[in-house]
């Protein structure tokens, strides 16, 4: 029986008390993950390579119960310490596995998001509008936790629950893992709208797509999506795409306006070597935090439209090329323009949705020369750079626009 996970968000409302110590657990799940990073940094560094995951929680748990200045640690809930311990074991054999990966970073406290492990077992449906999170022995009772919605979860095994805030509101977050017979229910419907419309339509012919900074998405049926970070006037774009770039063009310019307020005000208050924080400059950070989850919303949407958009054409297969963007982001002139297309959350939505649908995914090796290979002949243009907008073909005269050459020729693979 073929099992498939979704992804579930629900918002919560916690008192002022609730928000306080969800504070707590995410600063000690932070301290907790780069303090068994460093120690297995410094045992390495000895020559002691193999030690788990196991034996620095005996090593915490003799730290918080000997050491004073570490007994708080005892007022977070043990699962809660284990897991960020099991998150940086994770990270960290990464490096050893996984050529891409680097070695894994310390997290900060100014840049890191606030989030924390719960255990997905002990959370408890209390009525429609409240669940019960597990807490620790210094919290008198359950720790119950109000919901801006109505909490409706879908049948299924619970895994990996965390508690995370985006700078504006609290989320329990969680991945379910479900049958793919059941994906049909009602209650799956919620997460996966039109499903029964998507089903019932043909298949089409297979899809190419190609990726890009002036048009974040060519199809190889020859529709394009326009990149809405760019301001720049192009008569393809849709209404709607006008008015997410023109929002988003604004957000970007308020956000360079705070930041150098910020940096001012930085400078103002500098002791020696120390920056002094003043209330102002809390909530200037925090206003800077908002414009950005803001801007960070506006793109997930517009990139969960468009995957949408191309699922419900029902194609018979989907094909996009592995990009290696760590390569891509050493161009200084178009590293921001490349990280503004988030590329990877593309592929990933586009990715799940084909899996749910039951449409193949197909990834094309990054080293496929897409673009300099006519889509009618096969000629293979070696001489193609960057500033080239338009393929011709000396072989067979093909003339065509070199992003949707390439997402014809993946639609081929």
């Amino acid at each position: 029986m073929k099992t498939k996970h979704l992804t579930c968000k629900i918002a919560l409302k916690p008192t002022i008390k609730q928000e306080e110590i969800f504070k707590q657990w995410a600063g000690a799940s932070r301290f907790i993950y780069n303090w068994g990073l460093a120690l297995r940094k410094q045992l390495y560094e000895e020559g002691k390579y193999k030690i788990d995951v196991y034996e620095l929680n005996k090593y915490l748990n003799i730290l918080k119960d000997s050491e004073k200045e570490y007994s708080w640690l005892n007022l977070i809930p043990s699962e809660t310490r284990k897991q960020a311990l099991k998150d940086m074991d994770t990270a960290y054999k990464r490096f050893f596995t996984i050529s891409d990966s680097g070695f894994p970073k310390f997290k900060s406290k100014r840049k890191t998001p606030m989030a924390f492990y719960v255990r997905y077992d002990a959370i408890k449906i209390i009525d429609e509008r409240h669940i019960k999170i597990p807490s620790s022995k210094d919290i008198e009772g359950d720790m119950i936790v109000k919901t801006y919605e109505k909490v409706n979860i879908p049948t299924g095994k619970i895994l990996n629950s965390r508690i995370k805030y985006d700078g504006k509101y609290w989320y329990l977050t969680f991945v379910i893992r479900i049958c793919k017979e059941n994906i049909g229910n009602s209650v799956i419907d919620r997460f996966v709208r039109n499903k029964s419309q998507i089903i019932n339509t043909p298949l089409s012919d297979a899809l190419g797509i190609d990726l890009g900074i002036l048009h974040t998405m060519t199809l190889s049926n020859g529709k394009t999506y326009e990149n809405i970070n760019k301001d720049y006037e192009d008569i393809s774009k849709t209404q709607e795409e006008k008015v997410l770039t023109n929002e988003t063009i604004r957000l970007r310019k308020k956000l360079k306006r705070l930041q150098r307020k910020l940096n001012k005000k930085y400078k103002m208050h500098k002791q020696g070597n120390k920056h002094v924080k003043t209330n102002n400059i809390k909530k200037l950070e925090q206003q800077i935090r908002l414009v950005n989850r803001r801007i960070k919303n506006i793109r997930n949407t517009h990139i969960s439209q468009m995957t949408t958009e191309i699922v419900k054409t029902k194609p018979s297969k989907v094909v996009m090329e592995t990009l290696d963007v760590s390569n891509m982001l050493k161009n200084r002139k178009l590293a921001k323009s490349i990280q503004d297309q988030s590329f990877y959350e593309i592929r990933r939505q586009m990715e799940y949705k084909c899996d749910i649908y039951g449409i193949l995914f197909k990834l094309v090796d990054k080293l496929f020369p897409s673009s300099k290979l006519c889509s009618k002949c096969g000629y293979k243009n070696a001489s193609l750079t960057l500033k080239d907008r338009q393929y011709n073909c000396p072989q067979c005269g093909l003339s065509i626009d070199r992003d949707l050459n390439a997402a014809i020729n993946l639609s081929m693979q």
